[in-house]
Order: structure tokens, then sequence, then C-alpha cells
């Protein structure tokens, strides 16, 4: 299964970002930041992949910028994840 991680450059922001995508009825989740990735604060948001546009749109229109974005995808048993867009500095 591959999903969408959004990291933020701060708690805060991650915490706005989840309340607005639940609010939006999408399936998120916060979990912490993965080693491998060194961006934005300690934790992220992940939800499946088909969501991300939905999300990226609902994010957008509520003024809320991921520092940035990874796809998340299994192989041979870890985790990879790759970027796929660098935002500004959060909010």
């Amino acid at each position: 299964m591959t999903e969408t991680i959004f990291a933020f450059s701060c708690i805060v922001h991650t915490i706005q970002a989840e309340q607005n995508l639940l609010k939006a009825g999408l399936q998120v989740s916060v979990m912490p930041l993965p080693p491998t990735i060194r961006a934005g604060c300690w934790m992220c948001l992940r939800l499946p992949l088909l969501q991300t546009h939905d999300a990226e749109i609902s994010l957008q229109e509520s003024g809320i910028t991921p520092h940035q974005i990874y796809t998340r995808t299994e192989e041979n048993g870890h985790s990879v994840f790759s970027i796929v867009k660098r935002e500004g500095n959060g909010k």
C-alpha cells in the first residue's frame, strides 16, 4: 500500500492540518516522523495516496502549507520514502 506523508514545520501546524483533514472527511493519522525524513517537526500526517489531492486542496484553502510531502511504499519489508514536493516554511 502506498501512503502520503505530510511533514510540517511545527507541531501546531501538524495538529491544525489533522483537524482540517478530519473535518474534510479524509482518513488521516498522526505518526512520528520517520528517522529517514529530516524535515519539519517530530510528528507528521499520513493518509492514503488516493486522498493526496483532496488533502492538498483542503489545506491550501485553510492556509496550511506542508513543509514537505513524501510517498511511502513498501520494498522488501521496509518503508521507502520518496519526496514529492518541497514547500515553504509551514503555515
